[in-house]
């Protein structure tokens, strides 16, 4: 990212093509270079070469052109050699400032080169604030790439900040490779509707389930992630289901749970949420388990509970939050059989009533 940054930077000195001053698009927005006059390019459409190797920038062509049709855009990237070594050598095409609301898009293209022998070092796709001011977001890599007409599927991205924004074509690469060419563009919102009804219960030191109604039918993807961090998933855990159990959390912290629908076009919704905190893995709740006795801890091979109330389930988890063992017991005391886990520190959990208590255990 700090290199997309300090290219940015670049393409600010080194001599765009001009464009005119256009107001901000709204999506669905495409680059269409089929009314544009070669070798311009598409009207609020710009571009700038970013090394001194090169002055070529991307401009629109016509004629027979394998893989596409009518007009298309193209970058050459034919330069003298250098004794034979070939310079590097790169430019942005860039489009008019999009405006985004808050929410899921994607960006939709084809991309393809005249020379079968020839490769193209990397292009990156990258959307960023109407300016390049901070924060980019790259949303797809094309790395030592060949060959004719390719068609990429849509990518997708999620705007946080509502605003003006560009999406913008980086080459970099050594020169001499052929003719690069790019068609169809495309930018677009994601119109499929959000889980609604959150709901996290059974919530643990460890893990805690996410309850949702669904709004398309799935599938769908959850996760969670610390309050303190501030950011979105970038994806989740996938489920058909209308609820899905959350791990390897940590015991009292504050956590967001996400969870978005899959839409019909490819696309996802924008991140439903809900706020929980996990509970203390030491707690001991109101006095229903004051006289509870946990026997022997070290433990071998069975574990002994009793407890003045009668004990509904005891299940052990690993300190990483899993569960490996779950018991019935419904009776003031009971076992539970450790035999068959690893060597190692457990915690016990007990349940009681609507009351829960959790215990480190050490299995020798």
């Amino acid at each position: 990212m700090k290199i997309i940054i300090v290219t940015t930077a670049f393409l600010l000195l080194l001599a765009p093509r001009a464009i005119a001053q256009c107001q901000p698009a709204q999506v669905p927005y495409t680059i269409d270079a089929e009314g544009t006059t070669p070798p311009f390019v598409p009207n609020c459409v710009s571009t700038s070469f970013t090394t001194f190797s090169s002055s070529e920038m991307w401009e629109t062509a016509s004629g027979s052109i394998g893989g596409f049709t009518g007009n298309v855009l193209q970058y050459d990237t034919a330069v003298e050699s250098n004794g034979g070594v070939n310079p590097g050598i790169g430019s942005n095409l860039t489009s008019q400032a999009i405006y985004l609301p808050q929410g899921n898009y994607s960006v939709s293209y084809k991309y393809g080169l005249s020379n079968p022998a020839g490769v193209i070092g990397r292009m990156d796709v990258i959307v960023s604030p109407n300016g390049f001011t901070a924060p980019q977001a790259v949303i797809s890599t094309h790395q030592n790439f060949s060959g004719s007409a390719v068609s990429v599927p849509k990518q997708s991205f999620t705007v946080e900040v509502a605003g003006n924004y560009n999406v913008a074509f980086y080459v970099d690469t050594q020169a001499n490779q052929g003719l690069l060419y790019l068609d169809d563009i495309k930018v677009d919102g994601s119109d499929c509707a959000s889980p609604t009804g959150l709901s996290v219960t059974s919530v643990t030191p460890f893990t805690a389930t996410l309850n949702w109604n669904g709004a398309v039918g799935g599938p769908y993807e959850f996760a969670a992630l610390p309050t303190e961090s501030g950011a979105l998933p970038a994806t989740g855990t996938a489920t058909t289901g209308s609820s899905g159990v959350l791990t390897g959390l940590e015991s009292e912290t504050a956590y967001v749970a996400y969870v978005r629908s899959a839409c019909a076009d490819g696309t996802w919704s924008i991140w439903s949420q809900v706020s929980f905190t996990t509970t203390d893995q030491l707690s001991v709740p109101d006095a229903v388990f004051n006289s509870l006795s946990v026997y022997p801890n070290p433990v071998a091979n069975t574990l002994t509970l009793s407890n003045a109330t009668a004990i509904d389930t005891a299940e052990v988890y690993t300190l990483t939050g899993q569960l490996v063992l779950s018991q019935k017991l419904n009776s003031n005391s009971g076992n539970v059989t450790v035999e068959g886990l690893a060597s190692g520190v457990y915690f016990l959990k007990a349940y009681a009533g609507n009351q829960t208590k959790t215990i480190k255990i050490l299995k020798q």
